[in-house]
């Protein structure tokens, strides 16, 4: 198998199927064992550009082409029998009417999978038909189940809680909110996501309506940005009219989290709604997150910022 699918690399992986994959994307790097495979799929876009950069390379990319290129010397080597592609987001990997044209260009009769999901039902629904494609029914049945038992579990923990008023942030030059099974999430976590909407593609926002809406929790996640990368923008924030009279800001509720918990449509949601909900309820959510992603922004009485791990 070449996935090429961040998401689907993952769940081969909890499907035990990682040594099928002869080849991957760059940027599948998690489970670390995935760093070992072949990268036959590449973005063209330069790594650790800012945010605006990146919106602009991506444009231009799409103006003139594709933003990713598959090796067509790898599909003819290889011959993979199943090319794992997608076709929601043309900046997170090759679409499959890519991934079929290269395939022909190789002479490679591989079957081309699109992994799609738009919504957490979606992204379960995703992992039992990798599992019929792989002959891994009841492994991916086993997945689905456990990771709707530890999502129910949240729910349940924060079932009679007020959702907290919550702006997540999806890209943040140009400022844009984040949908398809983000406010899902946010919703089991006790959140109620105030701009993004469900199903529905993430879009650009002006400050202006998001100042509006006043969010009580602000968090920070752009799109393949870690903790780190996302903490180097902030000043973007940090800079905005009337920033610090936003409530979040006010209330020391404002996140900058790794993306990959959040926009990776697999197995690491589950964490992703745990950050979620730690973040938003820490005094009912216990429990260890995954270290260095999620961390909190601290101002000192002298106007200082500093942002702290959360653990």
């Amino acid at each position: 198998m070449f996935s090429q699918v961040v998401a689907a690399t993952e769940i081969l992986y909890e499907l035990g199927l990682g040594d099928s994959i002869v080849g991957v994307s760059n940027d599948c790097t998690f489970p670390p064992d995935v760093k070992s495979k072949p990268i036959a799929s590449r973005s063209q876009l330069p790594a650790e550009l800012s945010s605006a950069a990146i919106h602009e390379a991506a444009e231009s990319l799409h103006r003139s082409g594709s933003v990713y290129h598959i090796d067509p010397a790898f599909l003819r080597s290889e011959r993979p029998h199943l090319i794992l592609a997608q076709d929601v987001c043309e900046v997170c990997a090759a679409t499959s009417e890519q991934a079929r044209a290269a395939a022909e260009e190789a002479l490679c009769s591989a079957t081309v999978l699109s992994i799609s999901a738009t919504s957490l039902a979606g992204i379960l629904e995703s992992i039992e038909v990798l599992g019929r494609y792989t002959g891994t029914e009841v492994e991916s049945a086993r997945l689905r189940e456990l990771m709707e038992e530890e999502l129910e579990g949240v729910r349940r923990t924060l079932a009679d809680i007020k959702p907290v008023r919550t702006f997540y942030i999806g890209w943040l030059d140009p400022l844009m909110c984040e949908g398809h099974w983000i406010p899902e999430m946010i919703e089991i976590a006790g959140g109620r996501e105030l701009i993004g909407r469900a199903g529905e593609y993430g879009v650009e926002v002006s400050w202006e309506r998001v100042r509006a809406a006043a969010p009580d929790a602000i968090f920070i996640a752009p799109c393949s940005f870690d903790v780190s990368h996302t903490l180097q923008e902030v000043p973007i924030l940090e800079q905005l009219p009337s920033w610090r009279d936003v409530p979040a800001v006010r209330s020391g509720c404002v996140f900058a989290a790794d993306s990959a918990y959040f926009v990776t449509p697999g197995p690491r949601i589950v964490d992703g709604v745990r950050i979620l909900a730690r973040a938003l309820h820490p005094d009912r959510f216990h429990g260890p997150l995954p270290e260095g992603r999620l961390a909190v922004r601290r101002e000192g009485p002298d106007g200082s910022i500093r942002w702290e791990p959360s653990v």
